[in-house]
């Protein structure tokens, strides 16, 4: 790990950027003081280091800086400049941040338009990935911090970030060594009893979000107790019915709303883990089968009002 010190630097707000738009098309240029305060869009490299043991690079931006002072952050990187391409923004970020010479050249992993939630605009963004085996000194103008992290400690609550958040989300979402990785059954079932453990993953989400899960999951109970309500009313109140069909529709309805029930808890789980990370919402085809069982309850039901008691 390691502390930087200050020192003087010349003022980014001076620096001319390209200004793009919704399809990263250069339509003017201005000064970065300018593009923050419009809210202009433009173009950004964030660049995940990693060290010869596979840890990545963790910083803590300096107080000093235009967006996201003190916060902390898995990437270096920042603006490309006016005529400036993205390959070569990468490797200039790269090596003065890292404080070092003679990178290769990053890896590109995906582009994206960001939107920040918190009025900043817009901005193309390239994600990039490069091994640094030298000995790092960050550019003191930039990093305040800095240590290499295992996957295992970005895991953890400490490692979440602030102005990462965006990128990080969309770098687990593309499968690319992300902070999050994949989740087991095992873990997902741990979040059942200690719902508080969610937060260990990525961002709080917009309130809105997580209150329409939340919704989402009153509605898959409501839908498990109605299936299991109609279980009961087949056992109490068809006497007449024979044992085997009684029998059969009665389970099969409870079994139902069983699954139902389990359903409602572990899909809120993974939404909320999703939404978190910034991922695509799960997908299941639990849907489907709870379909088909209650098609064919109810098939079963139409045989026997059609054929009668006796069957």
């Amino acid at each position: 790990m390691g502390r930087m010190e200050t020192e003087p630097y010349e003022d980014p707000a001076e620096e001319v950027l390209d200004v793009v738009d919704a399809e990263d098309r250069v339509v003017g240029t201005a000064r970065r003081g300018e593009v923050y305060a419009r809210g202009l869009r433009h173009r950004c490299v964030f660049v995940r280091a990693r060290d010869a043991q596979g840890r990545t690079f963790v910083h803590r931006r300096t107080a000093t800086k235009l967006l996201y002072p003190s916060r902390y952050d898995l990437f270096v990187g920042g603006v490309v400049g006016a005529g400036e391409e993205y390959d070569a923004a990468a490797l200039r970020e790269a090596e003065e941040e890292l404080g070092v010479s003679g990178l290769p050249a990053p890896t590109p992993l995906f582009s994206f338009l960001y939107e920040d939630p918190d009025g900043h605009g817009s901005w193309w963004s390239r994600v990039y990935e490069v091994r640094c085996d030298l000995p790092v000194e960050p550019q003191v103008s930039e990093v305040a911090w800095y240590a290499f992290l295992t996957d295992e400690e970005l895991g953890g609550p400490a490692a979440r970030v602030a102005v990462g958040a965006g990128r990080a989300r969309r770098l687990g979402a593309a499968g690319r060594a992300g902070a999050g990785g994949p989740v087991s059954l095992r873990q997902d079932l741990r979040l059942w009893w200690s719902p508080a453990r969610i937060a260990d993953e990525g961002d709080t989400p917009d309130y809105r979000f997580s209150l329409a899960n939340e919704r989402t999951f009153l509605a898959w109970l409501r839908t498990a107790l109605a299936l299991i309500a109609g279980g009961f009313a087949v056992d109490q109140f068809l006497p007449g019915l024979p044992d085997g069909w009684r029998i059969a529709l009665a389970l099969g309805l409870l079994a139902s709303g069983v699954l139902c029930a389990l359903r409602a808890v572990h899909h809120w789980v993974r939404c909320e883990r999703a939404m978190r990370r910034g991922e695509d919402l799960p997908v299941s085809r639990f849907p489907a089968v709870l379909s088909l069982l209650v098609a064919v309850v109810a098939l079963a039901m139409v045989v026997v009002v059609v054929f009668g008691w006796a069957g």
